[in-house]
């Protein structure tokens, strides 16, 4: 198993406090079973303070670092768990997309086959399928054949 991502949290015009660190810290944990490469996750806080945007007011930023491709993801609420919980849902849908195109790319990899390891296979004359050549008639077996004179009931 890896280590578990390192949290940092920061505030702008934000009191922090543990009720937000325990949050942050249930949200993040399992993202872990999408890519456990992350090793830093950044989360940073930022409050408006204008009364005019009061629905958006709350601003949520999510920066995960470690060893591939940076994730970020920002979300606005009107309060920091809805915009919080929102941010999570963006880097899990990233994080999946990532793990799913991996595993993708990994299968596909798999059942590529390598054209100097594949040899002409050559029909077992019991399976060999009846060739219909032009002009000549497919007769079933156990059918008497039909002349091209009689009617055909």
């Amino acid at each position: 198993m890896t280590a578990e991502p390192e949290i940092i949290l920061a505030g702008r015009d934000v009191e922090m406090r543990n009720l937000y660190w325990k949050h942050v810290h249930d949200s993040l944990g399992h993202l872990e079973r999408y890519n456990g490469r992350v090793s830093r996750y950044e989360v940073e806080f930022d409050h408006e303070v204008n009364p005019r945007q009061s629905k958006t007011s709350h601003r949520v930023a999510i920066t995960g670092r470690g060893t591939g491709r940076t994730v970020h993801a920002e979300a606005w609420g009107a309060d920091f768990r809805a915009a919080l919980d929102c941010a999570v849902d963006k880097l899990e849908e990233q994080l999946r997309r990532r793990r799913d195109r991996r595993s993708r790319h990994e299968r596909d990899r798999r059942l590529a086959i390598d054209p100097a390891r594949v040899s002409d296979p050559q029909p077992s004359p019991d399976s060999a399928s009846p060739t219909v050549q032009p002009g000549s008639a497919l007769i079933a077996p156990g059918a008497a054949p039909v002349s091209s004179g009689e009617p055909i009931v």
